[in-house]
């Protein structure tokens, strides 16, 4: 187990989250990304 690696991951799915409830925010971006939005 690294936890570097962890870490890294964690930051990685924290960005990509925050970028999935931007776009989900844009009515544009949500319709066409249904598998993120939902």
């Amino acid at each position: 187990f690294d936890g570097r690696n962890a870490a890294a991951n964690d930051e990685a799915s924290d960005l990509i989250s925050l970028a999935v409830r931007g776009c989900c925010s844009h009515p544009a971006c949500d319709v066409n990304n249904p598998d993120i939005c939902g």
